[in-house]
């Protein structure tokens, strides 16, 4: 059974850190870096231990995302879930693309798993949010819950097109016209009729 390991200091519930990794990358910069105190250095690296190991229900490739006391990550058979940072225990989890109940379930084919790229969590206008690909649909999935607030079909032309997400989405608060924009890419898998 494929597994998720997470070594790292443990944030209270529901409050931002420094520590925190909310996105790829850990911010829009991608650079990989960040401010948290306790960070490992070489010369610690090697006295990091798990904490705790979440049995998933399929392969997960995608780096996980930490906010407020969280971990988020999916898995390719299209579940994600929230685990507790501290102890490991499942907060909930939601089912998503090919998996997900309607009028939620995209029906693209994919052809490395449902979901492949690491998440974003973000307070977009108020509500602390999950953006998430699922297939070729991007999820935005409220935090605390997981209820699915909305799903956005990135070719709905074609919806059992070859097409999947698997870049991990950017959340950009400080836009132009004022609105956050959620980016992500798509791939259609060398489909020649794929419009995006």
């Amino acid at each position: 059974m494929p597994a998720a390991v997470l070594a790292s200091p443990a944030p209270a519930p529901g409050q931002e850190k420094p520590c925190d990794w909310p996105t790829f990358g850990h911010d829009l910069s991608r650079d990989f870096a960040t401010p948290c105190p306790g960070v490992p250095t070489t010369a610690t690296v090697g006295q990091l231990a798990p904490r705790w190991v979440v049995h998933t229900s399929d392969v997960v490739t995608a780096q996980p995302a930490v906010s407020a006391g969280t971990v988020y990550v999916g898995a390719w058979d299209g579940t994600f879930y929230a685990v507790d940072l501290a102890s490991g225990a499942l907060r909930w989890e939601q089912s998503l693309g090919g998996a997900a109940a309607a009028p939620w379930t995209d029906t693209h084919q994919d052809a490395y798993g449902q979901i492949t790229s690491s998440a974003a969590v973000a307070t977009v206008q108020g509500v602390r949010t999950v953006f998430v690909g699922a297939a070729d649909s991007l999820y935005a999935l409220d935090a605390g819950s997981g209820t699915i607030l909305w799903r956005f079909d990135a070719d709905p032309q074609q919806p059992d097109g070859a097409g999947e997400i698997e870049s991990s989405p950017a959340v950009w608060q400080q836009t132009p016209n004022g609105h956050p924009w959620i980016l992500f890419g798509s791939d259609s898998n060398q489909s020649s009729d794929y419009p995006g």
